[in-house]
């Protein structure tokens, strides 16, 4: 599994192994967290929903590799009616080709015989307590060399793992003399306290859903396809990340009232659909093009 991890890294990605059996441990631990500090109901069940049926780990499985991928904010523009909106869609969404890039690096360096499958977890938690990452006040995670703009994923493979650096997730050092991300959350879902966080204020919360936006929520405020950046972009542990954003993807004005008027994903033309399954909208294009309807006003 060393060298599995070397080759990730060769590929400009992290990783981190850990036992299988941690799978449990993970999964409790996810539970009482949202025991303890309850979100609101509706993210509650979002978020615990999904991990229900214990992730699908096989029973074969004998270790969990946690990689992540470098994944900077890609700008979006949109052509409507002779102007030219700016919109910006955060590192955690764009997300497909990376996994593919995982998967192949795993056939290459895994030994014949031996199996892997790609495997739902809680993440963010997996990469903090396998050391890959830590916590931000934020709730983000950040990788070193990444930062936030990176995007997550997981396989159970029928190795050991060679190596394992299992632990407590760990906040990062600077967030206790920070507090910037509290000063840029518009919303005032970050307190001063590291548990101060009311997860119904989130913008993120409210634009990954198709409801209408809250009546107490500024529509300025709103500024991402998806999600939600204030936070994340005067953040030091970005410094010299973030500024680095991919190429900007444009779409025309024709292109536009397309997004703007279809009834779901699978009614775009097949030009259309592929751009924004490359982007990773592919499940989220309902919320998506709402957001666009609002950013347009």
């Amino acid at each position: 599994m060393a060298t599995l991890r070397g080759a990730f890294e060769a590929r400009g990605r992290r990783a981190r192994t850990v036992g299988a059996e941690r799978t449990e441990e993970l999964l409790e631990d996810l539970f009482r967290g949202l025991e303890r500090r309850p979100l609101d109901p509706h993210l509650q069940k979002r978020t615990m929903e999904p991990f229900r049926e214990r992730a699908g780990v096989f029973p074969q499985a004998r270790s969990l590799v946690v990689v992540a991928s470098p994944e900077p904010p890609t700008p979006v523009r949109f052509r409507h009616r002779g102007r030219r909106i700016e919109t910006l869609l955060p590192p955690q969404y764009a997300h497909q080709k990376d996994l593919e890039e995982a998967t192949r690096i795993l056939r290459e360096h895994l030994p014949p015989g031996e199996r892997f499958e790609a495997v739902r977890l809680p993440l963010k938690l997996l990469a903090a307590r396998s050391g890959l990452g830590r916590y931000g006040r934020n709730r983000v995670l950040f990788v070193p060399g990444m930062g936030s703009c990176c995007h997550l994923a997981a396989f159970a493979l029928s190795l050991p793992p060679e190596e394992e650096t299992w632990g407590p997730a760990e906040p990062l050092p600077r967030c206790s003399s920070c507090g910037l991300c509290v000063a840029r959350c518009p919303s005032g879902a970050l307190g001063k306290g590291w548990h101060d966080f009311d997860s119904s204020r989130c913008l993120t919360r409210h634009n990954e859903e198709t409801d209408p936006l809250p009546g107490w929520m500024d529509p300025g405020w709103h500024h991402s396809l998806l999600g939600c950046t204030r936070c994340q972009e005067l953040c030091p542990a970005n410094r010299g990340i973030w500024d680095h954003p991919l190429s900007p993807v444009d779409f025309d004005e024709e292109e536009t009232e397309t997004i703007l008027r279809a009834s779901g994903f699978e009614a775009l033309p097949g030009p259309v659909r592929e751009r924004l399954a490359d982007l990773g909208l592919a499940e989220d294009f309902a919320p998506a093009a709402r957001n666009l309807r609002l950013l347009l006003g």
